[in-house]
């Protein structure tokens, strides 16, 4: 993946035979890979220095802002990801760059907000909190 813009960045949800796109977004930002490290040092430890192994891999969080649109028939998808908070449900999220590449994250919603400012669009926030190894594909 070579430098490029945010510009058609998209974010969709696995419903079972394809993915959704979820509509408004205007910012995804992801926390990525963060490695935890587990001090193994020792009263003898060379040159009274710590030492380190690594543990487990925490696959992080997804944070998406968007402006929210609550209609009934849910045209921007955005009630399903609401849905999978109540249900605590492991569901799989895509995140789609501009040049085709994707990758796929098992999260967990949550948080699930909106706002409504003096002079603004509603807008919405979702966590995702992915849980699990992520999957990247190159189109």
């Amino acid at each position: 993946m070579g430098q490029q813009t945010s510009i058609k960045a998209i974010l969709s949800r696995d419903n079972g035979a394809t993915y959704d796109t979820i509509g408004g977004i205007t910012g995804i930002s992801y926390s990525g890979l963060e490695l935890s490290a587990i001090d193994s040092s020792n009263l003898n430890s060379t040159n009274q220095h710590r030492t380190f192994l690594g543990g487990m891999i925490d696959p992080g969080t997804v944070d998406v802002t968007g402006n929210f649109n609550p209609t009934i028939a849910d045209t921007d998808k955005q009630l399903l990801v609401r849905g999978d908070l109540t249900s605590r449900a492991v569901t799989n999220y895509k995140i789609t760059f501009p040049d085709g590449e994707t990758v796929i994250l098992p999260c967990l919603v949550t948080n699930f907000g909106v706002e409504a400012g003096d002079d603004s669009m509603l807008a919405f926030n979702v966590s995702l909190k992915v849980t699990g190894e992520l999957t990247w594909a190159d189109t």
